[in-house]
């Protein structure tokens, strides 16, 4: 930082960062050609402005409790759906795999489940009502796995504007002390309070938002491994009562 009244150049107590840092690297190594290079106008100001912007651990830790309590829901819900990402993309493609070879039903994936409890004791069922019942069961059996943890994150994502709410309403009531602690309404002294409900409500969104985008994926993969499920159900459905209808014929 440089100081015009004494014509000296000090180090800044709060440095700018690895990126700027690495900027002003590249700058003083050059030795031809054209290199990028920050400048400030104003001759010191708006570098310190910049040196003292927080980052974002430490905007979390000015949301305070709510703060860390928002990130940990978020963080619990990033992990059930990258998980349950993770079972759907394994689940589809074992179903996949099982469309070809229908035949010969594993029951390592949810098709050839249902194909198993189709067959029941290794016979066709004797009855269309019969073979209705098996596959419906069958089917339902498989659903809950399939849409696991969207109901989760469906409660997280109304839950994240919620709690970032509740950390606007005791950043405004920190503000309101203040005020009435200083007797007025300095900006300095009302900054924290400030920041904290808009922190606060920052991160609640910032949380609801993709968990939104992470169980909309969710929903289309399990809808999507779902309706397979039911289209083999009503295709050997329709061969058993196809069966039945030649049988009295």
């Amino acid at each position: 930082a440089y100081d015009p009244t004494q014509n000296l150049l000090s180090v800044m107590p709060r440095q700018l960062g690895a990126r700027r840092a690495g900027i002003a690297e590249d700058l003083q190594e050059a030795s031809e050609g054209h290199v990028k290079a920050l400048v400030d106008p104003s001759r010191g100001p708006l570098l310190g402005m910049v040196s003292e912007r927080p980052n974002l651990v430490e905007r979390i830790q000015h949301g305070e409790v709510v703060g860390y309590v928002i990130v940990l829901v978020g963080l619990i819900g990033a992990l059930n759906a990258l998980g349950q990402y993770i079972y759907l993309f394994i689940t589809r493609a074992s179903v996949a795999a099982q469309l070809r070879n229908l035949s010969n039903p594993n029951k390592n994936n949810p098709l050839g489940r249902v194909l198993l409890a189709f067959r029941g004791d290794g016979k066709e069922p004797s009855s269309a009502e019969v073979a209705e019942l098996r596959l419906s069961e069958a089917v339902l059996r498989e659903v809950p796995k399939l849409q696991r943890f969207q109901s989760f994150l469906r409660l997280l994502v109304a839950a994240g504007p919620l709690l970032g709410l509740v950390g606007t309403v005791i950043g405004m009531i920190i503000t309101f002390h203040a005020i009435t602690a200083s007797g007025s309404s300095d900006p300095k002294l009302m900054a924290h309070g400030i920041g904290q409900a808009m922190i606060a409500t920052v991160l609640g969104l910032g949380i609801a938002i993709p968990l939104l985008f992470l169980n909309q994926g969710l929903t289309a993969l399990s809808n999507g491994i779902t309706q397979i499920l039911d289209e083999q159900s009503q295709a050997l459905l329709a061969d058993q009562l196809a069966g039945s209808e030649s049988r009295k014929a």
